[in-house]
């Protein structure tokens, strides 16, 4: 984009939204012509993320990355990672820890999450699978590699169960199958 010679534009503000700006001035030390160009730029490049599925996924980046309790791996690290601890023994350490886990999310989502789609498009904002509601309370989770079957089956059965939703789970090579009673 090239630069031109700066044109006047008139616009309205709520009250809320006259604090915004004024929030970012102060923030960004500029003055509101470049506040808006910036904002008005930022949302050009990124209205992708912003809107329709998008827009809950950066709520959903937002609210684990920023916080430091999340990371990013590579999937073949992780599946690496998953192909060993697959091999352990139903009672083991790990997948004790897990249901530890399971449990901590559960009581921490429970303010946050209303119902159990609303918790698998959150943790299929992970890219531990692709979600496909069926209806009726019946979703289909594609996994991404079929290593991670033992690992997403017990986080998200027993992360539900915690929160109070009866599900039931069915496991196929490369799906599992959630069902709210």
């Amino acid at each position: 984009m090239t630069k031109s010679n700066p044109r006047r534009v008139t616009i309205v503000l709520d009250d809320e939204t006259e604090d915004l700006l004024e929030d970012l001035k102060e923030e960004l030390d500029s003055n509101q012509s470049e506040v808006l160009r910036k904002s008005l730029n930022f949302y050009a490049n990124n209205r992708d993320l912003i809107e329709k599925e998008g827009k809950e996924i950066v709520k959903f980046y937002t609210d684990m990355l920023l916080k430091g309790e999340h990371i990013i791996l590579d999937v073949d690290h992780w599946t690496i990672f998953l192909d060993y601890l697959n091999d352990l023994p139903e009672e083991n350490e790990f997948w004790n820890d897990l249901s530890k886990v399971a449990r901590n999310h559960a009581e921490q989502l429970k303010e946050k999450i209303d119902s159990p789609k609303e918790y698998l498009k959150r943790i299929e904002s992970c890219n531990f699978y692709d979600l496909q509601e069926e209806g009726n309370g019946e979703f289909t989770l594609i996994l991404r590699s079929k290593e991670t079957r033992r690992f997403i089956s017990q986080l998200v059965g027993q992360t539900l169960t915690e929160m109070g939703f009866e599900i039931k789970i069915k496991e196929n090579i490369s799906k599992i199958r959630v069902k709210v009673k």
